[in-house]
C-alpha cells in the first residue's frame, strides 16, 4: 500500500531517469539535510532500539514489555513489570548497552492479586 511510504514512484508512468531525478532533487532539498538535531534524534532512536534488543535477548528480561526512551545517552525505562520480573535485571541489561551513560528507572511492579479465601 503506497500510503505506508513517504515516497512512491510509478515506473509504469515515469521513466527510471525521471525517478532518479525526483529522488536526487529530494536528497538535495535543504529540508532533508542533516542537522545537529536530526543526528541527535536518530542517535537517540537507535539507542532506544539497541536497549530494546538487548532486553529481548536476555532471558531475565525477554518477557518485559516496557517503554524505553533515550536522550543523549540517558535511558529511561518506564511501565509496569509483571510479578517475577526484576527491575534490577532491566537496569543491568540496559546499562551494558554501548553508549548508555545512565539508566533511570520509572518502572513499577504489579502486586500479585490477593486471593480471598473462604468465599
Amino acid at each position: 500500500d503506497s500510503e505506508h511510504y513517504d515516497l512512491t514512484l510509478n515506473t509504469e508512468r515515469v521513466s527510471i531517469d525521471e525517478c532518479v531525478d525526483e529522488i536526487m532533487a529530494l536528497v538535495r532539498d535543504p529540508r532533508f539535510q542533516k542537522t545537529r538535531d536530526s543526528v541527535r534524534i536518530l542517535s537517540d532512536l537507535a539507542l532506544e532500539h539497541h536497549v530494546r534488543a538487548a532486553l529481548r535477548a536476555d532471558p531475565d528480561t525477554a518477557k518485559m514489555r516496557i517503554n524505553i526512551t533515550a536522550q543523549d545517552g540517558v535511558v529511561t525505562l518506564s511501565g509496569t513489570l509483571e510479578p517475577g520480573l526484576e527491575e534490577t535485571a532491566a537496569i543491568r541489561v540496559s546499562s551494558a548497552v554501548p553508549r548508555v551513560k545512565t539508566v533511570k528507572s520509572a518502572l513499577t511492579l504489579v502486586a500479585p492479586s490477593r486471593l480471598k479465601l473462604g468465599m
